[in-house]
């Protein structure tokens, strides 16, 4: 490096850029004799600078560590390169300034050096504070260093302490364990005193328990001693006892009507007893509580015992009065047999008698039907004696059923003289009449459940069952005729309530004859005829008045009843009950009926009222039932009828209303029947259909209950 650029440099130098180092001068100036870029003469190596009297600083060319004083005169002889310092002498003896000469200066001038020593000034307070700096930091070194020996002599101080404490902690612990030794010892000592002690006592515990168990087995062989004896003793009795038992049974003169269950269960538990007395015998282990179950069995077969003699003195008892009334009914049944032979005898005489009677009188009746018949076609082709009544259109077939139907009721009435006649069954008769009056009487549309208690207490009559008549049972199995007693007596009783019924109430009825009807055919028959006999406008039959017949028997067979004085019932009463009987037909015919299973038909159905509501229409009107019959017989069963025949119903609708309405006016008397036949008939034609008939059973009615006979209404 060059002076040059080393005296640029030291002006780049900053401010306070004063270095301050710890080296001594001798290494310092081997430093500086060391550099390529100063060089010092040997005559300038103790160079000082006295700025103030206690103020050295060293400039900054030279270290900090180096004092700088006057020079001497330098030599002449200088180094080719570098500053030389020449300091020149002050009048007052002062040192004198240092100036720096450059041999490469043109002028030859020295540097003056006065510039750089004013920032040594400056820079000398920035390095006082930097040395203060450098003493804080080497008090905090100090301070650090005097903290690590106090924390070195406080770690010394507390390992001290803690072997201190370790010691205290082993002596206590010595002196602790020695205390627990002491007390380990003694109750080691206890322990052992107190097994010797628990020894002693079990010792002696054994030794009572060997001595009780001794005792204890010695008792059970006494006791099973005493029970081997006892049972050895039940043993003996009850070998007595059976001895006894078969000599009881010997005893018996009639061992037929001894109990033979109570006799075998009794020899039964005897030899069971006698079995569990060998088993303990034998076992010779017996336990008290066996001995005294087979104690109380052992009594109690002697109890039985002493029974059993009682049993087979009372069944001697009886077998000798047995003996003696099988001896007199001996002697009763060969007295009857004779009796009854001779009383056979008579009864056989009787029957052949009989027998011909009945011959001679079927025939008789035969003969008198066939004229009857006959009689009647003669009396149909005869003009009428009554002025507006004809038998024109009449059919045939509808006569002739009438009188077949009234033969077969004059026949049963006669075939049931002797029942009624016979005053021996009187009260059997009136039993009969009493059931069937009281539950025809009790039929009403109140319940479904009523109905059908009524048709199975009546069913049960006719099919000769027992029923509860007063408290008493009734059957009609009790005589022949009892049967068909019933039958004609409830086909009457039907069509006497339906002549008296409320309107609501036919169709309970109806379902209770329709029921009966099929089940007993018989029965439809009678309940046929009697209904014609009230009511003969139903075949239709209009009878004429003959020669010789009086008005009061020809209202008779018209339907009118006749009191005992002799006088006719009113023409209002008259219709009121014809009424009643046509509203009963019209109900039955359209009743449903499926007895046991469906496809069952009705044995007088819905085609039977088509049927008269024909032969009506084709027949003249009778000037005081036709209107009345017709009107009712159209309200109860011309809904149904509208509904089955539909086309057909109408086109006899409107023939009813055009052509035979208006025949009615010209004959009828009493204008009420026929004014409420037309009211009726207008109304129909208005709302083109037949309203529903008041009480029409429906099927909720019945509250899905079967009839046995499972009767629905339409």
């Amino acid at each position: 490096m060059s002076s040059t650029e080393i005296v640029e440099a030291l002006k780049r130098t900053p401010k306070g850029g004063l270095n301050y180092s710890p080296l001594k001068p001798a290494n310092l100036l081997q430093n500086l004799s060391e550099s390529e870029s100063l060089f010092l003469s040997p005559n300038h190596a103790h160079l000082v600078v006295k700025l103030s009297s206690d103020v050295v600083a060293t400039p900054p060319l030279v270290h900090s560590s180096v004092s700088l004083s006057p020079l001497p005169p330098r030599d002449k002889e200088e180094p080719e390169h570098g500053y030389y310092l020449h300091d020149k002498e002050e009048q007052d003896g002062s040192p004198a300034l240092m100036y720096a000469y450059d041999k490469d200066e043109q002028d030859g001038s020295p540097t003056l050096l006065s510039q750089y020593i004013e920032n040594w000034e400056k820079s000398l307070e920035e390095s006082f504070e930097e040395e203060k700096n450098v003493s804080a930091i080497q008090k905090r070194h100090e301070f650090v260093e005097k903290r690590k020996q106090i924390t070195e002599g406080n770690s010394k101080l507390l390992e001290d302490i803690l072997e201190r404490k370790k010691k205290l902690r082993d002596d206590e612990i010595a002196k602790r364990t020695a205390s627990e030794k002491d007390r380990q010892w003694k109750i080691e000592m206890d322990y052992y005193s107190l097994r010797q002690q628990y020894a002693q006592i079990a010792s002696e515990m054994q030794q009572k328990l060997q001595m009780c168990e001794q005792e204890k087995l010695e008792q059970q062989e006494r006791m099973q001693r005493k029970a081997i004896e006892k049972c050895t003793l039940l043993k003996q009795n009850a070998l007595y006892m059976h001895q006894a038992f078969i000599s009881i049974c010997q005893q018996a003169k009639y061992p037929h009507m001894l109990p033979a269950e109570v006799l075998s269960q009794f020899e039964r538990s005897l030899k069971t007893t006698l079995a569990s007395l060998d088993s303990e015998i034998i076992s010779g282990n017996s336990d008290s509580k066996r001995v005294e179950d087979l104690q109380g069995t052992f009594e109690a077969l002697c109890h039985a015992l002493s029974g059993l003699q009682g049993v087979v003195d009372d069944c001697n008892q009886r077998g000798e009065e047995r003996r003696q009334e099988e001896e007199q009914l001996a002697q009763q049944e060969a007295a009857r047999k004779a009796e009854e032979q001779a009383k056979m005898a008579a009864q056989e005489q009787a029957r052949r008698q009989e027998e011909e009677n009945a011959k001679r009188e079927q025939e008789h009746r035969a003969a008198a039907a066939a004229a009857l018949q006959k009689e009647v076609i003669l009396t149909a082709q005869k003009t009428p004696l009554v002025p507006g009544i004809s038998t024109a259109g009449m059919p045939k077939s509808a006569v002739g059923e009438y009188k077949t139907l009234q033969s077969h009721l004059l026949e049963t009435s006669k075939s049931l003289q002797p029942f009624v006649s016979d005053a021996s069954s009187k009260k059997y008769r009136f039993d009969l009449q009493k059931a069937v009056t009281l539950n025809v009487n009790a039929i009403s549309a109140q319940s479904g459940q009523q109905v059908l208690d009524k048709l199975v207490y009546l069913r049960r009559l006719l099919r000769k069952q027992s029923v509860e008549v007063s408290g008493r049972k009734v059957s009609t199995n009790d005589h022949p005729l009892a049967t068909l007693f019933c039958c004609n007596l409830l086909a009457k009783k039907f069509v006497e309530q339906g002549q008296v019924a409320p309107k609501h109430d036919i169709f309970p009825y109806a379902a209770v004859i329709s029921a009966l009807w099929i089940e007993f055919p018989e029965f439809g028959t009678l309940f046929l005829a009697h209904l014609y006999q009230a009511c003969p406008i139903l075949v239709p039959y209009y009878v004429s008045k003959e020669t010789g017949m009086s008005e009061m028997d020809h209202m008779v067979i018209l339907g009118y009843k006749v009191s005992d004085d002799g006088k006719a019932e009113s023409e209002d009463d008259f219709l009121k009950r014809m009424s009643g009987v046509v509203r009963l037909y019209a109900a039955i015919i359209q009743t449903q009926v499926a007895i046991f299973g469906a496809g069952v038909s009705h044995p007088h159905g819905l085609e039977r009222g088509w049927m008269w509501l024909a032969r009506v229409l084709n027949t003249d009107p009778h000037p005081s039932i036709t209107a009345t019959a017709l009107g009712e017989f159209l309200e109860v069963c011309g809904y149904v009828l509208q509904k089955e025949y539909k086309k057909q119903f109408k086109k006899l609708f409107i023939v009813m209303c055009k052509d035979y309405v208006p025949k009615i006016e010209v004959i009828i008397s009493q204008r009420g029947p026929l004014e409420r036949l037309k009211h009726f008939l207008e109304s129909c034609e208005r709302s083109g259909k037949v309203p529903e008939p008041e009480g029409l059973l429906k099927i909720d009615f019945w509250k899905s209950k079967s009839l046995g006979g499972g009767i629905v209404a339409a």
